[in-house]
């Protein structure tokens, strides 16, 4: 198996954005392994692992200030210099970025179809226990106001439109 294979059929656990002072926006993705997590930073291709999530996003985030020190140091300490090209790094193209953006992508959609389920799932239910709580309410009045017959009385459900 290559390792854009790998890559292509490992888990994704996480995903999202990093944000540095003076660069643009950065997207990262995580993934868990057999040894724990891989962080991956999509736009200048930089990863840390950790044994947790936690670990590897602090590995990642050490790694890119040491990357972003080096590159300083490269450019003669021309900050502006350094953080020109680590942005020209980042908004180029390049196959394994494409495959590392496809997951993000896919991480990204599936969170949000996965989001929008629960925020209907959790209207659903209020809109039941409304239900429930109207039934309730009436089966009370009925019992006590409408029908006050103590040895006859009547289970009632809302019917769910």
């Amino acid at each position: 198996m290559s390792y854009m294979d790998d890559i292509r059929t490992a888990k994704v656990v996480g995903f999202g954005n990093i944000f540095h002072a003076e660069l643009p926006k950065m997207r990262f993705v995580m993934f868990e392994r057999g040894y724990g997590y891989q962080a991956v930073c999509i736009g200048i291709l930089m990863d840390a692992t950790g044994k947790n999530k936690e670990d590897a996003c602090k590995n990642l985030m050490r790694v890119i200030e040491s990357y972003i020190k080096q590159t300083i140091h490269e450019h003669n300490d021309n900050k502006d210099a350094a953080f020109e090209h680590i942005t020209q790094i980042n908004f180029s193209s390049d196959e394994l970025k494409s495959v590392y953006y496809d997951k993000y992508q896919q991480a990204k959609y599936l969170y949000s179809v996965l989001k929008e389920k629960a925020k209907a799932k959790a209207r659903t239910r209020a809109r039941q226990e409304v239900l429930a709580a109207l039934a309730e309410s009436f089966a009370r009045l009925w019992k006590t106001v409408l029908f006050p017959h103590p040895r006859i009385w009547f289970s009632f459900t809302v019917a769910m439109t």
